[in-house]
């Protein structure tokens, strides 16, 4: 094809599974706040057989499948696992579920408002509002389709939307939730991402492809008829307002009338960094389109890219860990306020220069399933750079 990116270069990831498996039921919300909203403090049960119990304070990242990562207006990092939400101030990491507590249920997306509330979004208790003083929670008796919240994002007029695990999409606008699903021409599959782009259009990555709302009805988007369905599909908006897309089928960028695939690997993960390079992920693997390259305006709809388009793995030593019967899946990447990246798999890394660090415990002996990790998984992380 002409105007090629060139062979992407790989930077493996350097990632464990590892945990001891533990099994819970706890207390959830209470209601009572003026918005008709609930206040988290420990009375109604609530069972999410997929719970894992993580200790409360400790000098590690959690050892457990996370799948967002964010930051607060205080520096703070939070992240959502499926040991609840923890956060992490620059030297303890702190299990939030079972210190306020909140509902013993996996945390699934995160979301910093303009205001700069935090909100949880959790498989089983619908969702948490945390306002730096307390905790809010958000249910299906206040007006959620379903409490399973797999995504949240706040449109540009201050609206707060939740995408759904077989449930559809809710927003909430002027303290009115509505609901939306496929009698409203959307879908009743799990909605994994939620993006707006510079035109106003909100774009869903769901199991049943995706799809665009521009404020009065829903549709799919022609052009991506024909990739396949079935699996999460992340959505990023770049720093010119456009539209970019993962999953099984590989990254794609939409330019509002054309479609382009910059890479046919799985892209389970997505990240725009401060310097406009967007960062993603799938299958033990992390990649870097480099600013500038991804406005080029190339007629195929499949392409490579030129030299010097992907970041180089320099002084990145690669290895795929093979942790028994898990592979370092990629859930989500995060660049933090000093520029260093986050990723989101069976526990926690980061990316500081060109150096990739386990940020969990070595010494435990079972993945997030319960079942025992290898020996050379063990290995090559400690030989790759854990901290501990």
């Amino acid at each position: 094809m002409r105007n090629c990116m060139p062979a992407l270069l790989r930077s493996t990831l350097i990632l464990a599974t590892l945990i001891a498996v533990g099994a819970s039921t706890a207390t959830a919300g209470q209601p009572g706040v003026d918005t008709g909203l609930q206040k988290a403090s420990g009375s109604r049960s609530l069972l999410d057989p997929a719970f894992v119990r993580v200790e409360s304070v400790s000098d590690h990242a959690p050892n457990v499948i996370t799948r967002q990562i964010l930051q607060d207006a205080s520096g703070n990092l939070w992240f959502a696992t499926y040991g609840g939400v923890v956060r992490y101030d620059g030297s303890v990491y702190t299990n939030i579920t079972n210190e306020v507590p909140l509902a013993p249920t996996r945390a699934f997306s995160l979301l910093r408002d303009r205001h700069d509330n935090i909100w949880i979004g959790t498989i089983g208790a619908g969702a948490y509002r945390y306002d730096g003083a307390s905790y809010t929670q958000i249910t299906t008796r206040d007006g959620l389709a379903s409490n399973a919240v797999l995504s949240m994002m706040e449109d540009r007029d201050g609206n707060i939307w939740f995408g759904h695990e077989r449930g559809g999409v809710t927003r909430l606008a002027d303290k009115q939730f509505t609901a939306f699903g496929a009698k409203d021409g959307f879908t009743d599959d799990d909605v994994s991402s939620i993006s707006q782009d510079a035109t106003g259009r909100i774009w869903f990555g769901t199991r049943g492809g995706l799809f665009q709302f521009n404020g009065k009805s829903f549709k799919t988007l022609e052009q991506a008829a024909a990739l396949p369905t079935g699996g999460y599909i992340p959505t990023l908006i770049d720093g010119n307002g456009q539209l970019w897309f993962g999953g099984g089928g590989g990254l794609h960028q939409f330019d509002g009338a054309q479609l382009r695939q910059y890479s046919a690997a799985p892209a389970w993960a997505l990240e725009l960094g401060a310097d406009g390079s967007i960062w993603f992920a799938g299958q033990s693997e992390l990649h870097r389109i480099e600013p500038g390259n991804a406005r080029q305006t190339i007629p195929a709809p499949v392409w490579t890219a030129p030299k010097g388009s992907f970041w180089p793995a320099a002084k990145v030593e690669s290895a795929i860990i093979d942790a028994g019967t898990v592979g370092a899946m990629v859930f989500g990447l995060f660049e933090d306020h000093n520029g260093a990246l986050w990723i989101s798999t069976f526990g926690v890394a980061r990316r500081d220069g060109d150096r990739i660090r386990y940020l969990g415990a070595m010494t435990e002996r079972h993945d997030a399933l319960g079942r025992p990790v290898s020996n050379e998984a063990r290995r090559l992380a400690t030989l790759l750079g854990a901290d501990h």
